[in-house]
């Protein structure tokens, strides 16, 4: 039974970060985070470990996720769901199958997070998803390149419906465009 829930959870994860990660953020000067939605999403862990009754997913050690050109690396993933008995109107679907659904509702990334595209790298101390609102934040000494452009902060909040991206910091943001740079790439 938890075999088969853990299947159909990470059915969902696949189905559903996929398109999470690949919306653009920075439709201008950085061009997006991701790309590839219907590519297959490959996940590797030193260590899974499933709590079903707390509805948590964690890969301990070493996360790497890969989705066509895309890359996260990590430290912890935790994936929170809801399972049938717990679901919620806004939480995203992750999979049907006899067992039941389960609804993904956030995914947290710790120990240090860095997404990088072709083009793009954000790193950040945490990420999180939160898939009832579509939010992306990064957290935690914050750093956007694209090619030798980069942008600094201490948080990265990100609307993945809409591709607005707000940098904010403790101190002042801190940008640096060179031009033609991203085109060089």
């Amino acid at each position: 039974m938890i075999f088969r829930r853990l299947t159909l959870l990470l059915a969902g994860l696949l189905l559903l970060a996929g398109p999470a990660f690949a919306q653009s953020t920075f439709e201008t000067g950085f061009g997006g985070l991701g790309g590839e939605s219907d590519e297959p999403i490959e996940i590797e862990s030193d260590e899974l470990e499933v709590r079903d009754q707390e509805g948590l997913a964690i890969f301990i050690g070493n996360v790497v996720v890969v989705q066509g050109e895309s890359r996260m690396k990590t430290a912890q993933l935790t994936v929170h769901y809801d399972t049938e008995n717990q679901e919620t109107e806004d939480a995203a679907p992750a999979a049907q199958g006899p067992g039941g659904s389960q609804q993904i509702s956030k995914l947290v990334a710790t120990g240090g997070v860095v997404v990088t595209t072709k083009e793009q790298t954000a790193t950040g101390n945490t990420g999180t998803v939160d898939m009832k609102t579509n939010m992306l934040e990064l957290d935690g000494d914050v750093t956007l390149t694209q090619g030798q452009n980069v942008v600094n902060g201490n948080k990265l909040i990100v609307n993945l419906d809409t591709g607005h991206a707000r940098v904010l910091s403790d101190s002042r943001v801190r940008v640096l465009l060179v031009p033609n740079s991203a085109n060089q790439n």
